[in-house]
Order: C-alpha cells, then structure tokens, then sequence
C-alpha cells in the first residue's frame, strides 16, 4: 500500500469484506502469512483477532 494511504483502516476494511465474501461462500477460516519484520500487518491482524500459528525459519 502507497505510505500515504497507511494508517487509515483501508487494510483493515478490505480483510474484513474478504472474509465476508469467503464466509458467504462457506470459509469458516482463514489462514495468512505474514513477514515476521512486517510489524504493522501483524498488528492490524491482532487486533482482528488473528494469532500466530506457526513461524517459518
């Protein structure tokens, strides 16, 4: 995302009408991957309530 349109909840909006859509389609769960390093991603998903499941090496 352009560095000017962080820090606005678009990221947060979009996953939230991704997994609307995929619900509606009959996901009852989502798996991501996120860099390590890439700190605010994975602070916007734990704050949705995501949480590490495994880390690669």
């Amino acid at each position: 995302m352009a560095d000017d349109r962080r820090r606005q909840g678009i990221g947060a909006v979009l996953v939230v009408d991704l997994l609307a859509d995929t619900a509606e389609l009959g996901a009852n769960r989502a798996y991501l991957q996120v860099e390590e390093t890439n700190k605010p991603t994975l602070a916007m998903y734990c704050a949705m309530g995501f949480e590490a499941g495994y880390r690669y090496w």
